[in-house]
């Protein structure tokens, strides 16, 4: 089978988690955020992050990481001075 052909097959068992963040819009959340991925070479598929109403609203997306991971990062995500709430979908 050809490399091509093997993606579609490899997409489909990757696992997505998307993290939802609301915080005060301070200028360090969105660094502190990133880095609990970055110490954990996760590369996020997409993020996206702007300030509505006084509130900082950030989505980050990734692709392969376990859930005991995904677990661990969205209750470290909710320890970031500034963040009101965050979440976690699978």
């Amino acid at each position: 089978m050809s490399t091509a052909a093997a993606r579609p097959a490899e997409a489909e068992t990757r696992s997505r988690h998307r993290f939802s963040l609301l915080a005060d819009p301070a200028p360090d959340v969105l660094s502190r955020a990133l880095a609990f991925f970055a110490k954990r070479c996760v590369t996020p598929a997409l993020v996206l992050a702007r300030v509505e109403n006084d509130t900082l609203r950030v989505d980050i997306e990734t692709r392969d990481l376990d859930d005991e991971v995904a677990d661990h990062v969205a209750l470290c995500l909710a320890q970031i001075v500034g963040v009101r709430e965050a979440g976690l979908d699978r």
